[in-house]
């Protein structure tokens, strides 16, 4: 049996509150069993920074401990054809008038049971919720304990120490070059040739990729606190020498930008492109044409983009304007 080891990787402070920690489950021998994103989804909750996705082998409880309060299941809208239209909400309450809202795992957990760090909740659905190109994942929030289920009124989950560590210790990548690792209809994966995170540069700062652009409307790069960055709204910033949108908004650790340009494969116009935290690979949402070029998993391509006035928004993004 492998050994595994856990990374404290978010914090959710709140007033008059102790501080929840999540962890993210790591293979003793590879830092890329398990991955995580905060703002690769379109959803509301991710574009305030109250949410995060987990992608595991196995759903499991991401915090210290709790005691499973509420097992919900909702309908669902239906956006694949594989999607069941069922989900599931799990409210496990943490202490502290603290509560962890868990959604896309049918449970195998019951309304009373104590959980710890580690625990398997149940199984992966495909929700719903999900887009084609959407992997099976948590979606992970830290509300108070009188507000469990709205859309709004989170716990803002900010990166620790530990987790910015790792991440200023990887070296960005500069080549344009990628291997293609998978291949799918809905979606692809390709790695850096070289090794290293997808970042993005503003000045002499890279930041790490953190988004899925341009169809959700809006992106993020994470950094170390960016709140006295005021200056850099309003100014681009680039990826691989490429201008790719325009930074609209600084969120304590986050630089939120509209994008401006679309993915290129080999100089062919990709859907779009997806980045998570922890995971070499990134994800090419393919378009027509790109799926003609019939590519096929170990061929080394080129990673460009090329600007585009029809990028959209998020709606979401006026929230965070007004807060």
């Amino acid at each position: 049996m492998r050994k595994v080891k856990w990374l404290r990787v978010l914090t959710a402070r709140s007033c008059g509150r102790s501080p929840i920690h999540i962890y993210l489950l790591m293979d003793s021998k590879s830092s890329n069993t398990s991955w995580f994103s905060l703002t690769d989804s379109p959803y509301p909750a991710h574009v305030l920074g109250y949410a995060a996705d987990i992608y595991a082998p196995y759903p499991y409880m991401p915090a210290e401990e709790g005691i499973v309060s509420h097992i919900i299941k909702v309908p669902t809208p239906k956006y694949r054809d594989d999607s069941i239209t069922t989900d599931w909400v799990i409210l496990i309450e943490l202490g502290s008038g603290s509560v962890l809202k868990i959604l896309h795992v049918r449970p195998q957990v019951s309304v009373g049971d104590k959980v710890f760090l580690g625990d398997q909740l149940g199984n992966y659905v495909i929700s719903g919720y999900f887009r084609p190109w959407s992997e099976a994942h948590m979606h992970v929030e830290v509300r108070p304990s009188k507000d469990p289920l709205r859309v709004r009124g989170g716990i803002k989950l900010l990166p620790t120490t530990e987790l910015m560590s790792i991440l200023r210790a990887t070296a960005p990548i500069r080549s344009s070059e990628f291997r293609v690792t998978y291949i799918s209809k809905s979606y692809y994966l390709v790695k850096p040739a070289h090794g290293g995170f997808l970042t993005a540069d503003l000045g002499t700062r890279s930041y790490v990729c953190d988004f899925g652009i341009p169809h959700y409307g809006y992106g993020a790069v994470v950094g170390d606190s960016t709140a006295t960055h005021n200056v850099h709204e309003g100014k681009s910033l680039r990826i691989l020498d490429y201008d790719v949108g325009t930074i609209e908004f600084t969120d304590t650790y986050r630089l939120i930008f509209t994008p401006e340009a679309i993915p290129y494969i080999n100089g062919i116009p990709a859907q779009g492109i997806g980045t998570y935290i922890f995971r070499h690979e990134v994800k090419i949402i393919p378009s027509r044409q790109l799926r003609q070029l019939n590519l096929r998993e170990g061929d080394v391509v080129t990673l460009g983009f090329g600007y585009s006035g029809k990028c959209g928004s998020n709606h979401a993004l006026r929230f965070l304007k007004k807060r």
